[in-house]
């Protein structure tokens, strides 16, 4: 294929271009996927958090279980693990929709206590009724210190990405605030992409035939510049190797991180696939063209 027409201004075009849109696409997926509630329930179903928060909670109370003398069936029983993640999947979604700026109201837990601490209390109330065993100041230490620990351990395990505890520390306002630039930048660099292309396409109006071509480069550029690393961090498992002490903060960031990953190499796949194509057709349109000169003055002589 013959050299394109207007290479020079065209190339330079297209390397802007491809700068916008990666900028674009990645301040879109931040806007419209990390500050979005699906890839977090995704993430969690994936990772069956909820069997992650159980298997965490009856690990711990059946340690707490022996100084105590309250048998670990006794806060078990109570607990739903439907409850659990519908209340870990709504702290996250507060927590991320707080952060992203989305909404004003700090984030809260919503779950119901009273079940576990109600059947605790009854059973720490049979056990002295039955051994006579008096209600004085100690009793009532007990019981207290003993609701106390059940709602800070199933609250810390409802927190599974920690985010929530993000929305309630300092640096809160900051990430707020920040946040806002990702609109922003999403505007701006949009504006830029939409601008540059109808550039090229005027620049190059009287050569259509060239337009697949810088359009398909501006894709498998882009594609290629955010599909490598996300790959190579696919294959070698990279964040697989977090080390975490919690359980369920590890199962939920792996499985994000991992959900993210999958979304851009499909994403990305797909934009590789059709810049390709529009590359290839604009050689079989060449050639074509060529093909139907060459037929026009085989045909004049």
């Amino acid at each position: 294929m013959k050299r394109l027409y207007h290479y020079p201004v065209m190339l330079v075009l297209t390397i802007l271009s491809i700068l916008s849109l990666v900028a674009f696409e990645a301040t879109a997926f931040v806007q419209f996927v990390l500050f979005q509630p699906d890839i977090y329930s995704e993430a969690m179903i994936m990772g069956r958090i909820d069997d992650v928060i159980y298997d965490d909670l009856s690990e711990y109370f059946t340690s707490f279980s022996a100084p105590t003398g309250i048998p670990a069936e006794v806060f078990l029983a109570p607990l739903n693990k439907e409850e659990l993640f519908n209340a870990s999947y709504s702290l996250t979604v507060d927590s991320v929709c707080y952060l992203s700026g989305n909404t004003d109201t700090k984030p809260s837990i919503n779950y119901d206590f009273s079940k576990v601490i109600g059947y605790v209390d009854a059973y720490i109330e049979q056990y002295s009724d039955a051994n006579h065993i008096p209600k004085d100041q100690s009793y009532v230490d007990l019981v207290n210190n003993t609701n106390a620990t059940i709602q800070a351990q199933i609250s810390s395990q409802l927190d599974v990405a920690m985010i929530y505890n993000l929305a309630n520390s300092a640096y809160a306002e900051n990430i707020r605030s920040y946040a806002g630039y990702v609109t922003k930048g999403l505007i701006v660099s949009g504006v830029m992409l939409v601008f540059l292309i109808m550039l090229i396409v005027i620049i190059d109006r009287r050569h259509p035939r060239d337009l697949p071509y810088w359009f398909g480069t501006i894709l498998v550029s882009t594609s290629v510049i955010l599909l490598a690393p996300a790959i190579y961090l696919d294959k070698i498992g990279y964040f697989n190797r977090f080390f975490m002490r919690s359980e369920n903060v590890y199962t939920t960031v792996t499985s994000i991180c991992n959900v993210t990953l999958g979304r851009i190499i499909n994403g990305q796949t797909i934009s590789l696939l059709l810049g390709l194509f529009l590359i290839i057709a604009t050689i079989v349109i060449h050639m074509l063209y060529l093909n139907h000169l060459k037929k026009n003055q085989y045909h004049e002589r």
